[in-house]
């Protein structure tokens, strides 16, 4: 076994799970604030907006809820469209076709696929890749529709990699209860 384990919501948590002889062990650290690596014009004009917000713009600035505001800021500048900061609530719910919170929704579920891909190949994280938090569980059909696969897959020569590894939203409505009621069963000591 091993997987990975991304659940965007307040921040960007990042963990995995590896099998380890009969035991499986929680592989944890602070990959929410890897460096954020742009793949497309649109992400490197981002990045240049948040460059003056920010000293330095990790993974977590544009994939949580706060990352959405950001990124939705980012493009009202980037559209030279003000207007009104918006909650992550607010700009799921003011997404019309071809407005900036729609763009801002399809890009941030696309970014969450690229840094779910980098967790993956980081990881080794062959078995799949899950992502909990309360973003995508309130919004499974936008994430099944978005970019996220293909940014996921979108690793070049280890493409064919991505391709075989499964990815799946976590629906369990306290995820985090299961895996302390294994470690107490598991580890009683």
């Amino acid at each position: 076994l091993n997987v990975a384990i991304l659940g965007p919501g307040t921040g960007l948590g990042v963990g995995g799970l590896v099998r380890r002889g009969d035991a499986v062990v929680a592989v944890t650290g602070e990959g929410g604030h890897v460096g954020f690596a742009p793949e497309t014009e649109q992400q490197l004009d981002i990045l240049k907006v948040l460059r003056d917000r920010f000293d330095r713009v990790s993974a977590e600035r544009l994939v949580a809820g706060s990352g959405l505001e950001n990124l939705y800021a980012a493009l009202q500048t980037i559209r030279q469209e003000p207007g009104p900061r918006l909650t992550a609530a607010e700009i799921f719910a003011e997404r019309r076709d071809g407005n900036v919170a729609s763009e801002a929704v399809d890009t941030f579920f696309e970014l969450l696929g690229q840094v779910a891909g980098d967790v993956a190949l980081t990881l080794g994280a062959v078995d799949g890749v899950y992502i909990a938090g309360g973003i995508a569980k309130r919004y499974p059909e936008m994430l099944e529709e978005s970019r996220f696969r293909s940014a996921f897959e979108g690793k070049g020569r280890h493409r064919a990699l991505m391709e075989r590894i499964p990815t799946r939203l976590i629906t369990y409505d306290q995820p985090g209860l299961l895996g302390a009621a294994y470690s107490v069963l598991e580890f009683p000591d």
